[in-house]
């Protein structure tokens, strides 16, 4: 696989791209301090997620025909992780100093039934902030569930908070014999109340058990606002909005780990299955052939 990196700066920020190696952000920096976890042999710095975002099933009924959307990543059994582009090699539609516009076509194949042209659109802005922009369009026949995004990694210390403006106080909990599908929306416990802030180290937070792993947790929480990210020992926090209604997917791993994820996203994981079971308030869209869905990030970093 290709290491071409590209590279925008501004002011004192610099991100890194690897097109052809996901279209992953390789990393995000300011001067020499890293606001993405670095990249290493477990995880890039971010990735994007098309055509929808998080966890999904390889396969979709269509009129009563199951076809097969994509293929297994990972170690959950079924699960069609994170969509496929960051599988996949992209073009470079655009570099200059300050942005960046990758693009990528999947074509229905006996393997995969979906069809889309997508974009990633990455630009250093004023005042401290990054764009991440992703659109997806359908260019197949069928209609094709949409709910792009991002997935950063960020680094994480005994320090490390995350505070999310969360006035509905839900939180959707997996079933991890469901290959973690969301199972239930419940309220959130007093020990995840992200509208006061939540220090992801602390050995009391609850702990879930997935197939594999020790979770301190992995979960979503619906209808956010604002979903802060705060570094005391780096000496900044980082805020990431959305152009559109969102939610936050928090994946808070073992303290052995030195990351969190934490996801500002338009769809909750397992989007598609639910809105077949009758859920409502997903997030996804369902595109039409020739539908654009775009989703906008915006992380702005500020000193403490």
């Amino acid at each position: 696989m290709s290491e071409r990196i590209l590279e925008i700066r501004k002011n004192s920020y610099a991100l890194g791209i690897g097109p052809e190696n996901g279209g992953c952000v390789t990393f995000f920096k300011k001067a020499a301090t890293d606001i993405f976890a670095p990249f290493n042999q477990d995880h890039p710095a971010s990735i994007v997620m098309t055509p929808i975002g998080n966890r999904q099933s390889c396969t979709r009924s269509v009129n009563g025909v199951e076809y097969r959307v994509g293929s297994q990543h990972g170690k959950e059994t079924g699960n069609y992780l994170h969509g496929d582009g960051w599988k996949s090699s992209w073009s470079v539609k655009a570099h200059e100093d300050e942005h960046i516009i990758l693009s990528h076509t999947k074509n229905q194949t006996p393997e995969a039934c979906d069809s889309y042209y997508a974009e990633q659109e990455f630009r250093l802005l004023e005042n401290d902030t990054l764009l991440m922009g992703v659109s997806v369009t359908n260019t197949g026949k069928d209609d094709l569930v949409a709910g792009p995004g991002h997935h950063p990694w960020f680094p994480r210390d005994e320090q490390t908070i995350v505070r999310i403006d969360a006035p509905a106080q839900k939180v959707w909990v997996f079933d991890y014999n469901m290959r973690l599908q969301p199972s239930s929306l419940i309220d959130l416990p007093a020990e995840w109340d992200f509208n006061s802030g939540v220090r992801m180290m602390n050995e009391k937070l609850p702990s879930t058990i997935s197939i594999a792993d020790e979770f301190l947790m992995d979960s979503c929480i619906p209808n956010v606002g604002a979903i802060h990210v705060i570094q005391p020992s780096q000496g900044f926090e980082i805020v990431m909005t959305t152009d559109r209604k969102g939610h936050a997917v928090v994946y808070n791993p073992t303290r052995e780990k030195d990351f969190c994820v934490v996801e500002a996203v338009p769809s909750i994981p397992y989007a598609a299955q639910l809105m077949a079971q009758g859920v409502k308030d997903t997030g996804a869209t369902v595109l039409k052939t020739g539908e654009t869905m775009k989703f906008n990030t915006y992380l702005k970093i500020q000193q403490l």
